[in-house]
């Protein structure tokens, strides 16, 4: 996601995304569209975007994720952040969409909760769902994941 947050900065013309202390929100974003022409910039072929910016996605979009990634492709999920918060704040929507993650496990759904490892920017491989405050281990129910998801961009290398 490092890379992510380069090629943000050199496609950015107006505003600096140079230090994650004094940036504004609006020179971080990447929208979709923006990473499905960065996979193609970069080689990838087959890409696919299946994402949305107001709201969130369902199982189909999360089993289709789960395809692609067997199937050999590189799965970036856009997701809120609330999914990946240390304070237990996964059960929160948001209104706004605004943190990518790379899907490095399968998304597995047992007892109406999910668990799976992603990589997100200044974590590296992080564990969903992950020890709160106190390294107390909350699951993430189903809902809270899908309220928390809003798809993703998917290519073949």
């Amino acid at each position: 996601m490092l890379t992510c947050a380069s090629i943000r900065d050199s496609e950015n013309w107006f505003l600096d995304f140079d230090d994650t202390g004094r940036i504004s929100d609006v020179a971080g974003i990447t929208l979709p569209s923006e990473m499905e022409q960065w996979f193609r910039k970069a080689g990838y072929r087959d890409v696919r975007e299946e994402t949305n910016l107001k709201f969130s996605k369902g199982i189909d979009s999360v089993n289709e994720a789960n395809a692609l990634l067997a199937g050999g492709y590189r799965v970036c999920l856009f997701i809120s952040a609330n999914m990946i918060e240390f304070d237990d704040q996964s059960d929160e929507g948001s209104v706004l969409t605004r943190h990518w993650v790379v899907l490095r496990d399968r998304i597995q759904v047992s007892n109406g909760n999910v668990t799976t490892t992603i990589f997100t920017w200044g974590k590296g491989d992080y564990a969903i769902p992950h020890p709160g405050k106190g390294g107390a281990l909350k699951p993430l129910a189903l809902g809270d994941f899908v309220m928390n998801y809003y798809g993703y961009v998917a290519a073949k290398p």
